[in-house]
């Protein structure tokens, strides 16, 4: 069985095809991951205001809530929603009566990290 050897605008078609194909793979994979919901709300059921340490962004290969790279302390009054973007990733969580003061990641969170991905309600009490 012998090669044919496309003139040189055929290669030039035969790649340009590639290309375009490829690219469309992409898009619809991107697709895709765009239409995965990247918030989790967080709703405070309780009568008294919470405060809420999250942990977002990717962990990497070692996939512990102390390794996300990003961090935020919130209060959420009695009743009260907020919405934390999640990207493509979980939000790792933890939580306490605001009347004790403020979160202690350390304390607070080490051993009670909760996970909740994007288009999760999470309801606290």
């Amino acid at each position: 069985m012998s090669l044919a050897v496309l003139p040189f605008p055929s290669r030039m078609l035969g790649a340009a095809l590639v290309t375009v194909a490829a690219l469309a793979a992409a898009h619809s994979s991107a697709a895709r991951g765009e239409d995965k919901p990247h918030a989790v709300t967080f709703v405070n059921d309780s009568d008294s205001d919470l405060r809420v340490h999250v942990r977002t962004g990717s962990a990497g290969e070692v996939g512990s809530c102390e390794m996300k790279g990003s961090e935020a302390t919130f209060e959420l009054r009695s009743k009260e929603r907020k919405p934390v973007e999640s990207g493509l990733d979980t939000v790792c969580y933890c939580s306490r009566p605001s009347s004790e003061g403020p979160i202690d990641e350390h304390r607070d969170c080490a051993k009670k990290w909760r996970r909740a991905a994007g288009g999760e309600e999470v309801h606290l009490k």
